[in-house]
């Protein structure tokens, strides 16, 4: 009975752990993210070999968005009642981090993983064409900018659309590079968010994101009316 009270007690909780090295920090940090924004929710310190632990108590049974935090980078898990995770890195944290225990969580470790490559190599370039000063060159490297970000945007759509029915879609729906406003473009964002808030209503129709999303498309369908009733008005009769 001991036992059965004890199985059922830890099926309602989430069990984060694993081990962090080569990096001369000592705390770890457990964020939750909900919809009203994102807050500490506990803190280890790494005992001497580097491992901690991390327990969430009566966890969501749908996917809720948590940050490990080591070394003042982030490293998102999408987890739910009853999972277990292991969460290892070995140096630098988004570029060497590897998780076990978690379909969604991988599939977040998948598309962070391009997606921080992707912003590193745009860096890059950039740092580059602002130090160079020969005419010629700077027009190479900004051709290699353009083409480096296009192909950065696909690969984020295309993770969004083949993965539109996992809450790791919303997640990758939502990033954004510096300076930018919107996924495609106005119009053409509205396509994604309905397309994933379609398909994870099937997944997870009571995820609490789903309103996120839901309020987001009403407001993008408000914004579209609004400039086509302008247009509209504008047109020569």
């Amino acid at each position: 009975l001991v036992a059965m009270m004890f199985v059922a007690c830890s099926n309602d909780n989430i069990e984060i752990s694993g081990r962090f090295v080569g990096l001369n920090f000592n705390r770890v940090y457990l964020e939750q993210t909900t919809a009203s924004g994102q807050s500490i929710i506990d803190s280890v310190d790494l005992d001497n070999d580097g491992a901690y632990r991390f327990v969430i108590e009566d966890a969501e049974t749908t996917p809720t968005l948590y940050n490990v935090i080591y070394g003042g980078e982030r490293i998102p898990l999408l987890l739910s009642r009853g999972e277990s995770v292991e969460v290892n890195s070995m140096g630098s944290v988004m570029a060497n981090y590897t998780g076990d225990g978690s379909h969604e969580s991988e599939l977040l470790r998948l598309f962070t993983k391009e997606f921080f490559e992707g912003q590193l190599e745009l860096k890059k370039i950039e740092q580059e064409y602002y130090t160079e000063r020969d005419d010629a060159i700077k027009r190479n490297l900004a051709q290699r900018y353009s083409a480096a970000y296009n192909a950065l945007k696909r690969k984020q759509i295309s993770f969004i659309i083949e993965h539109k029915e996992n809450m790791a879609s919303v997640y990758a729906l939502y990033q954004r590079l510096p300076g930018e406003q919107h996924l495609s473009s106005a119009d053409s964002d509205l396509i994604y968010y309905r397309t994933v808030a379609d398909a994870v209503s099937n997944t997870y129709p009571t995820s609490p994101f789903l309103l996120t999303l839901s309020n987001d498309i009403a407001r993008m369908e408000a914004r579209i009316s609004l400039i086509n009733s302008i247009e509209f008005r504008n047109s020569p009769n």
